[in-house]
C-alpha cells in the first residue's frame, strides 16, 4: 500500500475499494483500529497541533478525503532544478499542471490517484454490516444528525444492526460522569464498528483517550458523515467533486465556513508551495 508524507502528515495510497477491504480486515484482528480522513485543513492544523499530527500518523488507516491531498501528494513528488532562478517559475508552472490534471486527468496522479470520502466509507460499511452481522454505533454531531443518518441507513437496510447518539454538545463542558455514560451506552451495544462525529481535531483526539476503554474493534473519525448521509447538509453536486471545487459549493451554501475554507484553498497550497522551495 505505502504512503505519502505531506507536510509531515501521513496519508496512506488507498483506493476506495483497497481501504474497504483493509477495515474488513481490521475485523478480524486482535487489536483495535483507529481509521482517520484527513483533507487539507487537517494538513494546516496539524502543523499547530503535535498531538492531532501524532494521532493521524499513528492511525492504522489515514485516508485521502480531498482532492487537496491528492495534488498535494503529486506535487511534492516532482524534482524542481537546482538553479535559483528556474526554481521558483518551474515550481508555479507545476502547481498549475497539477492543479489541471486534479480536475481533468488525474487518473495520471502517480502518487494518490483516488479521492477516498468518509461519507462514502461510512455508508459502504453499513451496507457491508448488515449483510455480514456487524454491529455499528454512531455518535456526535450534536443535535439529531446521529439519529436521522441512522435512521435512513436503517431503512435502505433493514437487516443493518444500529444505534445512535449525538453525544456531549461540548466535549470540554462534558464531566467525566457524564463521559462515563456515553462510554458505558456504547459498550452496553459492543459495537464492531464505532463512527464519531465531533468538531476536526477533537473527534481524533477523543478516540485516541478513549479507545482503550471502549469495547469495538473499528474506530473512525468521520467529520461531517453524519450531515451528509442525513441531509442536513446537502452534498456538492457530482460535477463539484469531479473537478475538486467542493470547496466553492460550501462558500455558495455556507459563507459562514469562509475562515475554514480559506484554510483549504489559500494557507494550504502556500504552505505545500513553500515546502516544495525549501526542500528542494
Amino acid at each position: 500500500m505505502g504512503n505519502v508524507s505531506i507536510l509531515g502528515l501521513k496519508v496512506d495510497k488507498v483506493t476506495f475499494k483497497e481501504a474497504l477491504g483493509d477495515i474488513e480486515s481490521f475485523l478480524n484482528d486482535r487489536v483495535k483500529h483507529l481509521v482517520v480522513t484527513p483533507y487539507a485543513e487537517s494538513v494546516v492544523n496539524a502543523q499547530r497541533d503535535s498531538e492531532f499530527l501524532r494521532i493521524i500518523n499513528s492511525a492504522s488507516l489515514s485516508v485521502p478525503d480531498g482532492g487537496g491531498l491528492l495534488a498535494a501528494g503529486e506535487y511534492l513528488s516532482y524534482q524542481l532544478p537546482k538553479n535559483r532562478w528556474l526554481k521558483v517559475p518551474v515550481a508555479i508552472f507545476y502547481g498549475f499542471l497539477v492543479g489541471f490534471k486534479l480536475a481533468f486527468y488525474r487518473k495520471s496522479f502517480s502518487q494518490i490517484h483516488e479521492r477516498v470520502s468518509g461519507t462514502d466509507l461510512v455508508a459502504s460499511l453499513c451496507e457491508i454490516s448488515s449483510r455480514t452481522g456487524k454491529k455499528v454505533y454512531f455518535l456526535g454531531g450534536g443535535g439529531s444528525e446521529a439519529w436521522d443518518a441512522a435512521t435512513i441507513l436503517k431503512l435502505q437496510y433493514p437487516n443493518l444492526q444500529i444505534l445512535a447518539d449525538s453525544g456531549p454538545a461540548s466535549l470540554k463542558s462534558t464531566s467525566v460522569e457524564e463521559m462515563d455514560l456515553v462510554i458505558k451506552k456504547i459498550n452496553s451495544f459492543s459495537p464492531d464498528f464505532l463512527f464519531v462525529a465531533f468538531s476536526p481535531g477533537e473527534q481524533e483526539k477523543w478516540l485516541s483517550c478513549h479507545m482503550s476503554e471502549i469495547n469495538a474493534k473499528v474506530f473512525m473519525a468521520v467529520g461531517g458523515a453524519f450531515n451528509m448521509i442525513s441531509g442536513h447538509k446537502r452534498r456538492a453536486p457530482g460535477v463539484f467533486r469531479k473537478l475538486s471545487l467542493e470547496w466553492l459549493w460550501r462558500l455558495l451554501i455556507e459563507p459562514q465556513r469562509i475562515a475554514r475554507i480559506y484554510k483549504a484553498v489559500i494557507t494550504f497550497p502556500w504552505l505545500v508551495f513553500k515546502y516544495k522551495l525549501s526542500s528542494t
